[in-house]
């Protein structure tokens, strides 16, 4: 069974989706199978930074639904062997119908078939983080020297508790 990896921070800005994609690809180099989640239904911008913004049909909203498997869900990087991506839902308003449940039973799943899930949380302290924390077995909160992200950094480190 595969590690979960929750990456969080708690401003916008830090790097954090650079560290998923960053860390992913190292992952993968290693001969790592590596799912990354977008779990910011916000913005959406791990697919723009990994080259795959035409690619990503279906979102884990629609895996943890049921609506797809995580297999046709979670796209082959075009480059990036052992990667696959699995995308934020399009309209961030799906994301609260997912029941928080549900979400920890698609990592438990793919930890089954993968040996790093890296889920790239959006910036602050807010439901995503503790939807997917429980389902996680590390977390890395993502931070830069500034008061103002740090401050960020401690209010993650403290919703994670």
């Amino acid at each position: 069974m595969g590690t979960a990896i929750l990456v969080a921070s708690g401003k916008g800005g830090t790097g954090k989706t650079s560290f998923c994609a960053n860390v992913a690809v190292a992952l993968c180099a290693m001969g790592e199978k590596v799912l990354l989640i977008d779990a910011d239904a916000g913005l959406r911008s791990l697919d723009l930074v990994l080259g795959m913004a035409d690619s990503l049909l279906f979102s884990y909203a629609d895996v943890a639904r049921g609506d797809a498997l995580l297999k046709e869900a979670a796209v082959h990087h075009p480059i990036v062997r052992n990667l696959r991506v699995l995308t934020a839902p399009a309209d961030p308003a799906r994301r609260s119908e997912i029941p928080d449940a549900q979400l920890c039973a698609l990592i438990r799943r793919a930890r089954d078939h993968f040996t790093y899930v890296l889920i790239d949380c959006p910036a602050g302290v807010g439901r995503e983080i503790t939807a997917f924390a429980p389902a996680a077995q590390r977390a890395v909160i993502v931070s830069t020297a500034d008061a103002l992200a740090l401050r960020g950094a401690q209010k993650a480190s403290q919703t994670l508790r």
